[in-house]
């Protein structure tokens, strides 16, 4: 059974505090992710952050981005956001549209103005190397992926749901509005970016419509999937 709902229990102004320092956490995960990434001294040096393991997991990332903002979340956990059983049958058929979708964005790569550069291909190497770039990646991939969907999917989602009136709307644009912020200061092809709005507002509607988030991890790991198929063979 589910966790019972916190907002039956809390002050409307606990609720809305609740829901501005989730923002300021994750907003503050994904500044430190950054000035590590980009080598910054502001202050210190922030490369000390970049715990990156030598078989691809990016450890701050795992840590930042899940395992704190889940133990923050274990005293109204609601398990239910994690399994199958909120699903109707049209949901598995939207699925199956993330990967045939994803598929065929990543297929045309290449024809994006600046993201095929971006994504520069591992076909001039040999097989054994690819293979070993492709189990790096995916460790990697798996390291920040299980991080992002939960912070943004549950972590931020369900406070700010809780916290106004129409709690949807907080979701719609706050969500999505971070999800591109992060990826247009990473230095992300501008078409990705808004790409990621879009997918954002699209996972976070049937995330609010569903009060799950598995749809979302689903589907985003089938698309990151999907582009180390298209570098291993590109």
């Amino acid at each position: 059974m589910s966790a019972p709902s916190a907002p039956t229990l809390r002050s409307p102004l606990a609720l809305r505090a609740a829901a501005i320092l989730a923002v300021i956490y994750v907003l503050a995960a994904h500044a430190v992710d950054t000035l590590a990434a980009n080598g910054s001294v502001l202050g210190i040096e922030w490369s000390r952050f970049r715990w990156n393991l030598g078989n691809g997991i990016d450890l701050f990332k795992f840590i930042a981005w899940f395992l704190i903002p889940l133990a923050l979340s274990i005293p109204t956990l609601d398990f239910g956001y994690f399994t199958f059983r909120r699903w109707k049958r049209v949901d598995w058929m939207l699925l199956a549209l993330f990967v045939v979708g994803g598929g065929i964005v990543v297929f045309l790569l290449p024809y994006w103005p600046g993201v095929g550069d971006y994504y520069g291909g591992w076909g001039h190497l040999a097989p054994s190397r690819r293979w070993d770039y492709a189990m790096s990646r995916f460790l990697w991939t798996l390291s920040w992926l299980s991080g992002w969907e939960f912070a943004h999917r549950y972590f931020l989602i369900r406070p700010l749901q809780a916290a106004w009136p129409r709690g949807w709307i907080a979701v719609l644009v706050i969500v999505p509005a971070i999800e591109v912020l992060y990826h247009v200061i990473q230095e992300k092809p501008m078409l990705e970016s808004l790409g990621m709005g879009g997918l954002s507002l699209l996972m976070c509607a049937w995330t609010l419509s569903r009060r799950n988030s598995l749809l979302p991890f689903l589907g985003h790991l089938a698309i990151e999937v999907e582009l180390i198929a298209y570098l291993y063979f590109h």
